[in-house]
């Protein structure tokens, strides 16, 4: 696997002084030394997850390799077709999953190197380098507020360092819901809420129904400001939704029609049960697109959020925080960053606007 580490290592980037480093290597880090269930290796768990998670999200880029992956699974079935490779048992299947293989792995390649800033700061946040995973422990700022790693001299602003690894009792985001209740209320695992805060750091955002906020902190809140909150996180991508059940539920009505006419007939009791299923589970489809979690990028919940002054990550209230020199307030809960002001230094700005 050695011949595969360049998919660990995919980006150059800017720190915070404008040098040039190299993206550390998710693999270096989980092999640090702290042991399985170390710091190192659950910072190298998380930013796996937010590879994962936006590789997997649907974007333009996305679209582009799926195109392209069609292309190229219809070409070399074309091929397989006219030569005599069409008489092999399985070639074709094995086209087919080798493409899959090759998409999962390029989609997760480039989803390295689109967020490399935003991984790079998650590992800084945690008082890590971002170049070369060296720990940023007891290491004092300098005159320009910056630590600089004494391993590849990459320099990191200190602010930046909001959840500092050594601090191990600090948790990394809100307690989630049980997994039955998740399932019931078809609420997304953390894994798949993953954004960027305004410092880059990745951080499980809020569902857009708030269901993962905890009772103790939806009580402080209180009901009104909770649903203000959720109704103003779930205006976005509400016309998409609607647009995706709409069809759902007319399919749902033509198999109800089906299955009337089916009754006055007098059909058979299978093409009864089977139009009445069809009926339910389209009715069931797009319910469960109007109501659900699609369509809303967990960035632009975190954007909706922050209208309201709460840590999109934690809903801590952060209303008269002072803002630090790049501009952003700190979550005293999880350690998020959320900007508030214009920033007053020229930092790494990662992550784009959240308005």
């Amino acid at each position: 696997m050695a011949r595969f580490r360049f998919l660990d290592r995919p980006a150059l980037l800017p720190d915070d002084r404008g040098a040039i480093v190299s993206l550390l290597s998710i693999r270096d880090l989980k092999g640090g030394g702290d042991g399985p269930s170390g710091p190192r290796a659950a910072l190298a768990t998380h930013l796996k997850a937010a590879v994962r998670a936006e590789a997997r999200r649907f974007n333009f880029r996305s679209l582009v390799r799926g195109l392209l992956f069609l292309v190229i699974w219809v070409t070399v079935l074309i091929l397989i077709n006219r030569t005599a490779l069409r008489q092999t048992p399985f070639v074709r299947d094995i086209a087919f999953w080798g493409g899959l293989v090759a998409v999962v792995v390029i989609s997760r390649s480039d989803a390295r190197r689109q967020f490399s800033r935003q991984l790079s700061a998650t590992a800084v946040a945690e008082g890590i380098c971002g170049s070369c995973a060296y720990s940023l422990q007891s290491l004092a700022p300098e005159a320009d507020g910056c630590v600089v790693c004494p391993e590849c001299g990459a320099a990191w602003r200190r602010e930046r360092i909001t959840r500092p690894h050594w601090e191990s009792g600090r948790p990394r985001a809100a307690p989630q819901p049980a997994w039955w209740w998740r399932f019931i209320t078809a609420t997304p695992p953390e894994s798949q809420r993953l954004a960027p805060d305004d410092r880059g750091r990745f951080v499980a955002i809020l569902d857009s129904r708030l269901l993962a906020l905890p009772s103790a902190r939806r009580r402080d809140m209180g009901p009104e400001l909770v649903r203000s909150i959720r109704r103003r996180v779930r205006e976005i991508g509400l016309a998409a939704r609607t647009l995706v059940a709409i069809p759902l539920f007319l399919l749902a009505a033509l198999c109800l029609w089906g299955l009337i006419t089916a009754v006055q007939e007098a059909k058979e009791p299978l093409w009864i049960a089977l139009t009445a299923g069809l009926a339910g589970l389209f009715s069931l489809a797009g319910a469960g697109v109007l109501v659900g979690h699609r369509f809303i990028h967990p960035r632009a919940a975190a954007g909706a959020i922050w209208e309201f002054r709460f840590c999109a990550a934690c809903a801590q209230p952060l209303a008269g925080l002072m803002p630090e020199a790049d501009g952003c307030v700190t979550c005293p809960g999880c350690g998020a960053g959320w900007r508030a002001a214009p920033p007053t230094v020229a930092p790494l700005d990662a992550a784009p606007s959240s308005r």
